[in-house]
């Protein structure tokens, strides 16, 4: 299920690849020198002082959609469906991926967690950057991006702008409920979201390059299946306007005709009564 991209593609991904990394290595900085003291005191005192009952319970239960075994539940949920070559298998391996690179970069840095009196549920382990912010960063919004581009190519919009909100929006409050339950600093936190970040458009672009084409949900390439399924001598409309006419297959014989169905078995059956009807013959 695919469909041409414009042809005037910019390259603004790489330019904005090396932003987020220059921006993670400045995040980094911050830390490792102790500039980043002052900051992150200020907004931990300030999120601290909006606990109460109700919300920690609502953090408590939000933070655990960032969770390894959470995230690990819903890939393995994923790859049993039978969509697992759509879905299933490329946001776990984006899963895998974010979680050893982040691991590695902890054991390196090693920055220990705030103030244990703080804490508002257990953690164990090193602070920098967010575990929690990194994978659920990558997870969802690579899980966000295949659906957007699944349901776009549907023309089921609404679905399309339900991803497009939600999952960003579970991410973020993923991020901040680290904060709240003060298991991590606010620069643990930017750091985990820059470097998912990072590690996300990496893993876009090798899988509109490199994933296989029979099995990409991407906007490389038409799709054959789909375009028969509307109208198979033009490009499918993605933006409302039919496109330029496409050049068929040269192997002919893989265009079937469309399935008969009882609507259209109708007007043929129409159409031939009126072939055969007499010229002397009434209505």
């Amino acid at each position: 299920m695919e469909y041409y991209k414009p042809k005037n593609e910019s390259n603004i991904k790489y330019v904005v690849l090396v932003v987020l990394i220059g921006l993670f290595v400045l995040n980094l900085w911050f830390v490792v020198t102790g500039l980043s003291e002052t900051f992150d005191l200020n907004v931990m005192q300030f999120v601290y002082d909006i606990r109460d009952g109700f919300l920690n319970a609502i953090m408590k239960f939000i933070t655990r959609a960032g969770d390894t075994v959470t995230i690990a539940v819903i890939c393995v949920v994923l790859v049993v469906l039978p969509t697992r070559v759509r879905f299933g298998i490329p946001v776990a391996v984006a899963a895998v991926v974010a979680g050893i690179i982040q691991y590695i970069l902890k054991h390196i840095i090693e920055r220990a967690r705030p103030d244990q009196a703080m804490w508002l549920i257990p953690e164990d382990g090193y602070s920098f950057p967010s575990g929690h912010s990194n994978a659920s960063f990558v997870f969802y919004l690579f899980l966000m991006i295949l659906l957007r581009r699944y349901f776009i190519i549907g023309k089921n919009t609404g679905a399309a702008n339900l991803a497009f909100v939600a999952l960003p929006l579970l991410v973020a409050v993923i991020g901040g409920s680290r904060i709240y339950l003060g298991v991590h600093y606010p620069t643990d936190v930017i750091g985990g979201w820059l470097l998912g970040s990072v590690i996300l458009i990496v893993i876009v672009m090798l899988y509109d390059n490199f994933y296989p084409t029979k099995n990409r949900i991407s906007f490389d390439a038409p799709s054959w299946e789909y375009a028969r399924r509307k109208r198979p001598w033009r490009k499918p409309q993605v933006t409302g306007k039919v496109e330029d006419m496409i050049d068929f297959p040269k192997n002919r014989s893989t265009w079937k005709r469309p399935g008969s169905t009882a609507k259209r078995r109708v007007k043929e059956e129409e159409r031939q009564r009126r072939a055969e009807r007499k010229p002397g013959d009434g209505e």
